[in-house]
């Protein structure tokens, strides 16, 4: 679809994503990846609404491996056997770096906490679809590899929130078993 806009409005459009996309918010984009695929990053999300107690996703989807960052609202990320809220996220923050890189499916459910809750989504079709360098790719490939392969969440700015550590997701957390009843973190 893009192809078929005339270059001004391309540019207009790309205009007001960016300055809803706050690049220095995404860090792990901005570090690893060319301005040139960045512009075109910016256009391949897409903006969604939810409203409160509305489900964004399920733990155990293994379809969608979708990268969101929160622009508007809260959400909360629960564990659906006993609906405990693990997290509570809100402006901002991104969710799905560790099933976007990793392949792996949802380890909690999300849920709008707020009356009404804006979403950038990125899929990782329209990611990989942006990315304008050969060196992006090899990037993109290598941190796959290394959340794959190592577990290593270090190029993605992920540390778990137990325990501090760049090698393991926070489901997989030592301390996170050695808890009976899962705590309620904040940011």
């Amino acid at each position: 679809v893009r192809e078929l806009l005339p270059n001004n409005l391309l540019n207009e459009i790309m205009f007001e994503m960016s300055e809803e996309i706050d690049f220095e918010k995404i860090p792990f984009l901005k570090n690893n990846f060319s301005s040139n695929s960045l512009r075109k990053i910016a256009l391949a999300f897409s903006k969604q609404k939810f409203y409160k107690g509305q489900t964004i996703f399920s733990r155990g989807e293994s379809t969608d491996f979708s990268l969101y960052l929160i622009l508007k609202g809260k959400v909360s990320c629960s564990l659906p056997l006993n609906e405990e809220k693990l997290k509570i996220m809100s402006m901002n923050e991104i969710i799905g770096l560790e099933q976007f890189f990793g392949n792996r499916p949802r380890n909690f459910t999300l849920q709008a906490l707020t009356r009404k809750v804006v979403l950038l989504k990125l899929s990782k079709e329209d990611f990989l679809n942006s990315l304008e360098k050969a060196q992006d790719f090899d990037k993109f490939c290598e941190i796959r590899d290394q959340v794959q392969m190592q577990n290593d969440f270090e190029d993605l700015g992920i540390q778990c929130k137990l325990c501090g550590s760049q090698k393991h997701p926070q489901n997989a957390c030592g301390f996170f078993f050695a808890t009976h009843k899962p705590q309620v973190m904040a940011n």
